[in-house]
Order: structure tokens, then sequence, then C-alpha cells
């Protein structure tokens, strides 16, 4: 039967002295593989850095001139590019929404407020109301209007061949389209 060797060498502790393995670990070359990684990642931030500020003086180049006529929210220093502070996206969020931007805006009742969205599109369905008073443009109920095509008919618009209906669309999108004078079907005749 074969003897097996301790792993110690023939070594044996006594009371109080260390015990470890020095012959696997090499602490130089862990310690010197841990800063060899910590100067590479601050090389790698520095380069990036670096390069996204290129990235971005190219792009402020690039960027055309503002229209004179349009208003726009340009940085003290003129760059467009820039990132803002949260206080600075607070304050637009503000201005844009109303409120406080920085509490989140959380749905407390998601049950009220999908009836109350139902309700919405029920009465925007279901009854009378105007789309523009000046130019007398009505919404009428979903019901009476399919009444209204029952008794009226559908626009009556002559078919064209096909070859030359995909002429037509080709050239002016939307002429096949029936216009507001088409003559309609007359309604079916009663028994």
């Amino acid at each position: 039967m074969e003897r097996i060797r301790p792993q110690s060498g023939g070594h044996t502790a006594h009371a109080g002295e260390a015990q470890h393995e020095t012959s696997d670990v090499n602490i130089k070359i862990i310690v010197g593989s841990g800063i060899f990684l910590v100067v590479c990642g601050i090389i790698v931030h520095v380069v990036l850095f670096g390069f996204y500020k290129i990235l971005d003086t190219q792009m402020e180049k690039l960027n055309a001139a503002p229209n004179p006529m349009m208003q726009s929210e340009v940085a003290p220093g003129g760059k467009t590019m820039d990132a803002e502070t949260s206080e600075e996206t607070a304050k637009r969020l503000n201005r844009t929404f109303g409120g406080n931007a920085l509490n989140p805006m959380l749905q407390v009742d998601d049950v009220r407020d999908m009836d109350i969205m139902r309700k919405s599109q029920d009465a925007q369905i279901n009854q009378y109301h105007w789309l523009n008073k000046d130019t007398g443009s009505v919404s009428i109920p979903v019901e009476r209007a399919i009444d209204l095509l029952v008794e009226r008919g559908l626009p009556n618009v002559p078919a064209m061949p096909a070859g030359k209906a995909a002429a037509n669309a080709a050239k002016a999108p939307g002429a096949n389209a029936p216009t507001a004078n088409a003559q309609t079907n007359p309604p079916p005749a009663k028994k």
C-alpha cells in the first residue's frame, strides 16, 4: 500500500505558529495585478472622456445654424450638447408639465383612472358635440352614424381599371378618395 505524504512537506506546526501555504500564492503578483487593473481602468476612463469631448465638439460644428424665427433654449456657453444638471432638468420638466417634477408621477388608483378614461371615451362616441363651431363640424354618436350610412348609403365612387387606379394613386395620393360633393347611392327602395 502506498503511503500518503503530508502536504506540509514534513513540516509540523507548533503551538502559536502561523500555518499557511507559502508555495501556492505569490502575494507580489496578486498585488501587482490589482494595481495594474486599477491603472488600466483609470487610463480607459481618461481616454473615453477625451474621446467623447472630441465627438462633442465635432457635433457642435455639424449642427445647423438655428432658425432665427424659432426660439430655443441655449446654455450660456452656447453649447447645445452639454448635459444638464438635475436642477435644470427639474426646472425644465416643471415648466413643461407643471407641478413638482422631482417627485415620481405614480398612478395611485388604476381602476378609477380606467373608469374615468372609459367614461370619457364613451362620451366621445355616444354623444353629440362640436368639433369646430366656426366650420360647423359636429361629432355624432356612432349608432346615429351607422343609421345615416344605412339610409343614405356609401358615396358612389366610379371604379377604375386596376392599372389606371394605380397610376392615379402614384401621381396624387388621395385622388381616388371620395370628396364632400360626391354623389351618394340612393337609399334602398322600400317595399
